[in-house]
C-alpha cells in the first residue's frame, strides 16, 4: 500500500511538469541542401538567398527554427549523393524537421559545356557566365542542331538514366535518415527562358524535361506526404529576366528569383496552392495535381499537429485534477 501511495505521488508530480518541458521550444532545423542557388551565388551577400528567405518567413510561426544552408557551387547529384552519405552530414539530417533539395542544373551545365565545346571548340565549363557568343543565332542554331543528332540524344539519356539511380538513392538515403522530415525537392529552371538567348533556352529544353520529369516521378512515385515537389521550372517559365541574372549574363537567380522561390516553398510546406505565383501562360496539369498533392499533404500534416496538442492538453488537465485531488 506504502509503495502505491509512493508510485501515486510521483506521477502526480511529474504529469503537472510535463506541459512545461513540452512547450519549452526546442531548436527546429531547416536543411538546405543542393548546388550554387541554394548556396546564394550571384548575390552581393551570398546568405540573402530563398534559404535565409525561407526561414526568416517560417520563424513567424516557428520563431525556435534554425536552418543550415549546406549548398555549395558546382556540386553535381554525385557529389550530393556522397556528401549525405557522411557522419557529419547525417547528424544534420538526422535533425532536420526541413529538407530541401536542388541538384541537377550542374550536371545539365557539363552536357552543355561538352556540346558547346564540340561546335565551337572552346571550353565554356569553366565561364562564370554564359559566353558572348552564345547570343548569336547562329551559334546556338549549331548547338541545337548537335543536340539533336540520334548519337547526342544516346548519350543524353545515358546520362538521365545515372541521373536517376543516384538521384532516387539520395532521397532514399534522407528518407532512411530521417523518416519524418519534410523534404522538398525543385525541379531545374531554364535560366534563358524568355530572354534575349532565345536558342540557347531551346537547347536547354532540349536536355531539361527528362531530368525534371526524373525528379518530379521520384515524388510521385513514393507518394508519400513528407515528399513534396516544388516546379521551379515552371515558376521561372519566361519569367528569366525578372528572376535569373541573365541580363548579366549569369544563371543565377535574381533577389526576386530568391524571394519568389522562398515563398513557392513555404507555400509547399503549409499545404497551399502555389498557382497564384505561377505564370498564367506555363500552367500544366500535371502542376496543378502537385498542388493539389501539396494540399492534402498540408491538410495531414494540420490534422496530426492538432491531435498532438489535444493530447497534451488533456494529459495536463488530468494531472492538474489528479495533483488536486492529492493535495485535498
Amino acid at each position: 500500500m506504502k509503495k502505491t501511495f509512493l508510485f501515486i505521488l510521483l506521477i502526480c508530480t511529474i504529469i503537472p511538469i510535463l506541459p512545461y518541458n513540452i512547450s519549452a521550444k526546442a531548436p527546429v532545423y531547416y536543411v538546405a541542401l543542393g548546388d550554387s542557388i541554394t548556396a546564394g551565388t550571384g548575390q552581393k551577400d551570398k546568405s540573402d538567398n530563398f534559404v535565409s528567405r525561407l526561414t526568416s518567413k517560417l520563424k513567424q510561426t516557428i520563431p525556435e527554427i534554425k536552418s543550415y544552408n549546406m549548398g555549395k557551387e558546382g556540386d553535381t547529384i554525385k557529389d550530393t549523393y556522397s556528401k549525405i552519405k557522411t557522419e557529419e552530414f547525417r547528424k544534420k539530417i538526422r535533425k532536420a524537421s526541413y529538407i530541401s533539395l536542388t541538384t541537377g542544373g550542374n550536371d545539365i551545365l557539363d552536357i552543355a559545356a561538352a556540346a558547346a565545346k564540340k561546335v565551337t571548340g572552346k571550353n565554356m565549363r569553366k565561364s562564370k557566365k554564359i559566353p558572348k557568343m552564345m547570343k548569336s543565332d547562329t551559334t546556338a542554331a549549331l548547338l541545337l542542331s548537335y543536340l539533336e543528332n540520334d548519337s547526342v540524344k544516346q548519350q543524353v539519356d545515358a546520362f538521365v538514366t545515372e541521373f536517376s539511380e543516384k538521384f532516387h538513392d539520395t532521397i532514399t538515403i534522407l528518407r532512411q535518415e530521417n523518416p519524418n522530415a519534410v523534404i522538398i525537392v525543385q525541379t531545374i529552371y531554364n535560366p534563358a527562358s524568355g530572354s534575349e538567348y532565345e536558342y540557347l533556352s531551346k537547347c536547354i529544353d532540349t536536355i531539361l524535361p527528362s531530368i525534371n520529369a526524373v525528379i518530379a516521378d521520384e515524388v510521385y512515385e513514393q507518394n508519400s506526404e513528407n515528399l513534396l515537389l516544388l516546379d521551379t521550372y515552371r515558376l521561372f517559365k519566361n519569367h528569366a529576366n525578372t528572376y535569373v541574372r541573365i541580363l548579366k549574363d549569369d544563371i543565377h537567380p535574381t533577389k526576386k528569383g530568391h524571394e519568389v522561390i522562398a515563398t513557392a516553398l513555404l507555400y509547399t510546406i503549409e499545404g497551399k496552392s502555389v498557382d497564384t505565383l505561377f505564370p498564367e501562360d506555363s500552367k500544366t496539369v500535371a502542376a496543378n495535381e502537385v498542388s493539389a498533392t501539396n494540399s492534402e499533404n498540408g491538410k495531414k500534416r494540420l490534422l496530426m499537429w492538432c491531435s498532438l496538442g489535444f493530447f497534451i492538453a488533456l494529459l495536463s488537465f488530468f494531472g492538474f485534477k489528479i495533483r488536486k485531488y492529492m493535495i485535498r
